[in-house]
């Protein structure tokens, strides 16, 4: 079977040697370089297997005990291969089911996912047999294995560097849409009306989710629970909906981390009363992005403070300006909220052009300070002049046509 992805991959795809696993111990020091070459040379379902078994020994009896409704009779495959199989489809960002039948139609493949489950295999349950098993089961028997996994990465203190201010564990919330369509998917899916009142008005249907994940450290997430945006029997409102889940989904979280130290980020839509109230009550910190409308009175007493310049200061960093303000226990019906200012600036682009008569060497773009309808573009030798338009039609940067002087 072809395949043209990264090398760690393609390990996966071959043939899986056990002698790799139980290879004797010696006393032999190994030096790096050996050890960079061993492994790259493991297979991935090794390295796979050793990963679960270190981390989450409790992976592979979890799955077998997910309660399975199917009737005996008709089994072919257990349970803990099909989710395993759905599992690993993830891994390698296989982008739908009926793709990661044909990705994993492979001896190789079979022979790596049974050795994953210790089970002789001769085929792989095919993408309906998944979706299948995937409808009829408890989801919240998979939510529960998720919770457990959590816990033992929190407790195994691998990754408490990642807590803010050593102490707090950061719980990003943020909804998003899993799927849409114009045919109604069910009665609990939202729904949308597009072009009131016009000939081309339609309906799409949807289902929405809040999710909450949990950050260990830079570009390490996981899922940690996901709460279903319900139809309350009302068009779709992004605000009252998203909010009303968040109430929900931080319940949840609660019940299941009673004791964690817990603060959460949001986006702007979360910078509410609502959101403050549920922080309070569960001794939960929060970081929430903020624009001018979430919460205009904090908004008002921010800029009358922030004249004063007791609090600013800015510097050059990687040849980016960075500029920062903050003001303290600004009320906010009886919440005493802390305000943080934070600007990224590019101090300096350059680039090269090249037209049809010649190079036009070290062209920089300048920043001006409160006018975005125009870009100045100044170099050595010529200068250009452009208006600035839609950001990816030009060079990335949304430069459009202009004069050479």
């Amino acid at each position: 079977m072809s395949d043209n992805r990264s090398d760690k991959t393609n390990y996966f795809f071959a043939n899986p040697t056990r002698k790799e696993v139980f290879t004797k111990k010696t006393r032999k020091k190994t030096t790096r370089k050996e050890t960079r070459k061993r492994l790259k040379e493991l297979k991935l379902a090794v390295t796979l297997s050793k990963v679960i078994n270190h981390f989450f020994p409790g992976l592979l009896p979890a799955l077998a005990r997910v309660n399975d409704p199917r009737n005996a009779s008709y089994i072919t495959y257990s349970g803990k291969v099909i989710l395993m199989t759905r599992i690993l489809s993830s891994v390698f960002y296989i982008s739908s089911m009926r793709k990661s039948s044909e990705e994993f139609n492979s001896d190789k493949v079979i022979q790596n996912i049974g050795y994953l489950c210790n089970e002789e295999l001769e085929e792989l349950p095919y993408w309906e047999t998944i979706n299948n098993y995937l409808k009829r089961i408890n989801p919240d028997e998979l939510q529960n294995i998720i919770i457990e996994l959590v816990k033992r990465l929190i407790r195994s203190r691998a990754f408490e560097e990642g807590r803010i201010r050593n102490r707090y564990w950061q719980i990003v919330m943020d909804g998003t849409g899993l799927c849409s369509s114009r045919k109604e998917l069910d009665g609990k899916s939202l729904y949308k009306v597009y072009n009131k009142g016009t000939e081309e008005k339609y309906t799409e249907y949807l289902y929405y989710v809040l999710e909450a994940k949990l950050i260990l450290r830079e570009n390490v997430v996981v899922s940690i629970m996901t709460e279903f945006v319900d139809n309350e029997g009302k068009e779709l409102e992004k605000q009252d909906c998203e909010l009303t889940a968040a109430k929900r989904l931080m319940k949840r979280l609660k019940e299941e981390f009673p004791m964690l130290p817990i603060c959460i980020s949001a986006d702007s839509l979360y910078a509410s009363e609502t959101i403050l109230k549920e922080c309070k009550e569960k001794g939960w910190k929060y970081l929430l992005r903020f624009k001018e409308g979430s919460v205009p009175s904090i908004y008002e007493e921010y800029e009358s403070l922030k004249k004063y310049k007791e609090n600013e200061g800015s510097e050059v960093r990687n040849g980016k300006k960075i500029s920062w303000n903050h003001e303290t226990e600004i009320d906010y019906r009886g919440y005493s909220v802390n305000f943080v200012e934070y600007r990224e600036e590019e101090e300096e682009l350059t680039w090269e052009l090249e037209d049809e008569y010649g190079l036009i060497p070290e062209i920089r773009l300048l920043p001006e300070a409160a006018d975005y309808d125009r870009v100045r573009l100044e170099a050595t030798a010529p200068c250009l002049v452009l208006d600035f338009c839609d950001s990816d039609k030009v060079y990335g940067g949304g430069l459009a046509a202009g004069s050479v002087w």
